[in-house]
């Protein structure tokens, strides 16, 4: 019977390094994928085309979304002092205006004065599963 043992020591400072390197370069190339993947695309928004059904079932297609932001200046003019506290940490949030318009103590009239929608295209792509 070998009663014989072996001590391995491990340098904790150099695993610390790989694994920080590690990181760096994964982000690095997450950027370039990223970078990469817009320029994509942007060339299928140029297509005109609004899908495209590839042969494994897989769908990139044109959606349009929008996307509102508050005017926070509008917004402080419009609305009275409390409204105004009750829909803001220091600036109006977004769902906070929509539970008040829900809730029915602020119109969507006067939200509308300081909301703003701007409509984005983007590339959506569904795999089938």
């Amino acid at each position: 019977m070998n009663t014989e043992t072996t001590t391995i020591t491990i340098n904790t400072e150099k695993v610390n390094e790989m694994t920080a390197r590690r990181v760096i370069e994964a982000r690095a190339i997450l950027a370039e994928a990223k970078a990469e993947a817009e320029k994509a695309e942007e060339a299928f928004r140029a297509l005109n085309t609004n899908a495209v059904i590839l042969e494994d079932g897989t769908k990139v297609a044109i959606v349009e979304q929008n996307r509102r932001s508050i005017d926070q200046d509008v917004a402080r003019e419009v609305l009275p002092e409390g409204q105004h506290q009750r829909l803001s940490k220091r600036v109006v949030q977004q769902a906070l205006v929509d539970e008040a318009v829900s809730a029915g103590w602020l119109s969507e009239e006067k939200a509308d004065t300081f909301t703003k929608v701007t409509n984005v295209k983007a590339v959506k792509v569904t795999q089938p599963k």
